[in-house]
């Protein structure tokens, strides 16, 4: 290992190492393991990832504030385009929401209705995006880790993923579907059947 990351340069990069990465059968003993190392060698600094991460300096703390900065954008942008889809959904309705009000159905039943509608639209494509997602995961892992000759993971779908996912997704369509029909159904009804 040293020699394939020997510097020229630098004499003494063939005689030190800078990092060792060791992985514990038991993750309980990770302390355990680093006091002992410590112990023997005083001037080591011997730290689990693991806790340097909770503490928020590990490695992977970037990468984990990017992941979720990008997680952020990607939501936001999607409710507005789902919210869109919702409303032209909505307009495309007009004259039918029209005439229901018009044949005395109360605005709260079609409002009841147009929830149910969404929900069932949010947890159907919930759905789909876990499947795609799950589905996806190890193309995604082949071609990366082909790509770059490693057994790395790259994608991971995980259950706490995918809980996550169905908590933002359902009740974000369901608002988004919400909305949209609110808009049509505090209109008169004149302007609604209105051609």
């Amino acid at each position: 290992m040293i020699a394939l990351t020997h510097d020229p340069a630098d004499p003494l990069s063939a005689e030190s190492v800078y990092a060792l990465n060791l992985t514990v059968v038991d993750p309980r003993d990770a302390q355990a393991v680093a006091s002992a190392i410590t112990a023997r060698h005083p001037g080591l600094l011997v730290e689990s990832t693991r806790a340097a991460t909770e503490r928020g300096r590990g490695p992977f703390v970037v990468l984990d504030r990017f992941h979720r900065a990008i997680s952020i954008v990607t939501v936001a942008g999607s409710t507005a385009f789902l919210l869109a889809l919702m409303v032209m959904r909505a307009e495309e309705r007009r004259e039918i929401i029209g005439i229901l009000r018009l044949m005395g159905i109360p605005s709260r039943s079609i409002l009841i209705e147009v929830l149910f509608e969404g929900l069932l639209i949010a947890i159907g494509g919930a759905i789909f995006g876990v499947v795609v997602a799950v589905s996806a995961q190890d193309l995604v892992n082949r071609f990366f880790q082909w790509r770059y000759d490693t057994t790395l993971v790259f994608v991971r779908v995980t259950g706490t993923i995918v809980w996550q996912s169905v908590a933002f997704a359902v009740p974000l369509g369901v608002v988004a579907g919400l909305a949209a029909s609110w808009t049509l159904l505090r209109r008169d009804v004149v302007s609604l059947i209105r051609r």
